[in-house]
């Protein structure tokens, strides 16, 4: 009979293949590699190929970001299956996100919505047609992604504006636009949201929690997490995190 739900759900398809049918698109064939887009408020149903079943992993996403991106049109209702370009890599941060759900450790919450915010900027670049929805959309995924990958040292931007072939001036404004945060400002959240899920899920030492996510030392790790959170971390740890305080 099919379903309405009221959250925005992404149901991403490793395995298998089948078909979807919505309101606004009729029915469609889903292949493995695929993210379905569930919207708001719009009936639909979907089912795996008997002849193969699916292997699938869904999200429900929400929140300021979502609401925006919804409102602004960068999703169509009418498109609602994303062939991605490269299935993997969302595949990877979709497996990395339910993770930090499932496992529900302290601060572990902030840095699941910043995996989310990601799945949806690779959706929006690969949306509908595999391919950038604009080449500045494009352009700020794949810094994203190089920023990401070696939070502990990652490249500097206008190493990284030079590797996307652009402007650093113009990677940095269109980022911040896109993003809400500066590079710097979003390698920082980042960087300090996992500091807070080490520290509420193991006993490293402050020094060595610096060096995991890429603060020079624990004294800097210290007063960046008080601007942030409010508290120094060992007073977080204490409240919130491990029991044992190094």
């Amino acid at each position: 009979m099919g379903r309405v739900l009221q959250g925005f759900q992404i149901v991403f398809i490793s395995e298998g293949k089948g078909r979807f049918e919505s309101r606004p698109t009729g029915l469609r064939s889903v292949q493995a590699g695929d993210a379905i887009l569930i919207f708001p408020a719009v009936w639909h149903r979907y089912e795996p190929d008997p002849s193969t079943g699916w292997m699938e992993r869904w999200v429900e996403l929400d929140g300021p970001a979502v609401g925006r991106l919804l409102g602004a049109g960068l999703f169509d209702e009418a498109q609602p299956i994303a062939k991605l370009g490269n299935p993997a890599i969302f595949s990877a941060n979709m497996d990395r996100l339910l993770r930090l759900i499932h496992g529900a450790a302290p601060g572990s919450r902030a840095e699941a919505g910043a995996i989310g915010h990601l799945l949806l900027t690779q959706l929006q670049t690969q949306h509908g047609t595999g391919k950038p929805a604009t080449p500045a959309a494009g352009m700020v995924a794949a810094a994203e992604r190089l920023l990401s990958a070696g939070i502990e040292r990652p490249p500097p931007m206008p190493e990284i504006a030079r590797q996307l072939g652009v402007g650093y001036s113009h990677l940095r404004r269109q980022f911040k636009e896109r993003t809400g945060l500066s590079p710097k400002r979003y390698l920082q959240r980042m960087r300090l949201e996992r500091a807070r899920r080490l520290l509420g899920s193991t006993l490293d030492s402050l020094d060595r929690i610096a060096e995991r996510v890429g603060f020079y030392s624990a004294f800097h790790l210290s007063a960046a997490f008080k601007k942030e959170f409010g508290l120094p971390p060992r007073n977080w740890r204490k409240q919130f995190g491990a029991a044992d305080d190094r």
